[in-house]
């Protein structure tokens, strides 16, 4: 019966501690997800800026007729002519690489489709991912036993407490010291020519 008792409050047990691990994997799970996804949108967003910013270089790039890179400074002296230019809303910085390799970055930052292996950060929410999906999926399949049963269980042959020997070995060393003391304190406290009357 006690064998039984104890499985089944085992058992309970453990559900209970098993639902509570998936409880909280769970949450951790839906919180990475939601940190990927505010991630990944703020990288977007960043690559949206940069696309923005390489069009208007590359745009400005070809009006100035730059195809390969060259270093700003030198520009005036290789052009004859002076070029007017609109540059209301922008602000080139790197149109002096040419239209070349401003084309050819805004290719490879249009053709990316899997951001996570260029950004750091997704790499790491990613990969917190899969070790939260595959925690979930071991607690899942783990069966836990909270203890392993060597014996069957016994009832002992004489009762392990009260000691009733021990009990009335340190009664009586008590009793007798206790008395001493106050022999000895009685002594102390009478008058000293009761004392010496006796």
């Amino acid at each position: 019966l006690a064998t039984k008792i104890v499985a089944l409050s085992a058992k309970e047990s453990i559900s209970a501690l098993k639902s509570n691990l998936l409880n909280n994997l769970a949450v951790k799970l839906k919180q990475n997800q939601l940190q990927f996804e505010l991630e990944l949108s703020k990288v977007k967003n960043k690559i949206k800026n940069e696309l923005t910013l390489l069009e208007s270089d590359l745009q400005l790039a070809k009006a100035l007729k730059i195809t390969k890179p060259l270093d700003p400074l030198d520009y005036k002296k290789s052009q004859g002519s002076n070029t007017q230019l609109d540059l209301k809303g922008t602000s080139p910085k790197n149109y002096w690489k040419g239209s070349v390799i401003l084309s050819a970055e805004i290719k490879s930052l249009k053709e990316r489709d899997d951001l996570t292996s260029f950004y750091p950060k997704l790499q790491q929410l990613d990969l917190n991912k899969q070790q939260l999906e595959q925690a979930i999926e071991t607690v899942k399949v783990a069966s836990i036993l909270p203890y392993r049963q060597v014996a069957p269980i016994l009832e002992p042959s004489k009762p392990i407490a009260p000691k009733k020997g021990l009990i009335l070995v340190v009664a009586a060393i008590t009793g007798l010291m206790l008395g001493v003391f106050i022999a000895l304190i009685r002594r102390a406290v009478k008058p000293k020519e009761t004392r010496s009357a006796n």
